[in-house]
């Protein structure tokens, strides 16, 4: 399923209605040009100007767009944001992904000299090959013919040292 994302005005709106209930759930009608007054809920007259005001800005905006696509984003089960936190944050599997594309961003946007190098452990060694579907690196050791392969989060990805200034 799809859902339209709210627009600043739909934004907006949620926020000056929930502002608006705010104060007059408070005894005040929302300040304005005129000064604030308060609100007498058994006053006919002032219910009504209430929901015209409420309505007024319901008209210019979707609160049900705005609504819907903070449950979305609130749903554990999409993994947007951390559901063991009080406050709004990436989820851990989100965070854990971003650091991952800056390490593989980062490791191929540096400037190599005599070809890129991982560090394991101590020991630095010349990438070989990479498996990107899988998030492997391959390289070579003096010990083995064959490649030795590694998962991307478990290597430091490096710049040659002997090329660089």
């Amino acid at each position: 399923m799809k859902l339209a994302k709210p627009n600043e005005q739909d934004l907006n709106g949620a926020i000056d209605i929930a502002r608006i209930l705010d104060d007059l759930s408070k005894g005040w009608f929302p300040s304005g040009d005129d000064g604030d007054h308060e609100f007498d809920i058994m006053d006919s007259a002032d219910c009504r100007k209430a929901l015209d005001i409420l309505i007024g800005i319901s008209d210019q905006c979707s609160l049900m767009r705005a609504a819907m696509a903070t449950l979305v984003l609130c749903d554990p089960d999409n993994k947007v944001i951390d559901p063991d936190i009080e406050h709004v944050d990436h989820h851990p599997e989100v965070k854990e992904a971003m650091a991952l594309k800056e390490r593989i961003d980062s490791f191929f946007t540096q400037e190599f000299t005599g070809g890129m190098k991982i560090k394991k452990g101590d020991q630095v060694y010349d990438v070989a090959s990479a498996d990107f579907e899988e998030g492997l690196v391959a390289y070579s050791v003096d010990w083995s013919d064959d490649l030795q392969w590694a998962r991307w989060e478990n290597v430091e990805l490096i710049k040659d040292q002997a090329g660089a200034a």
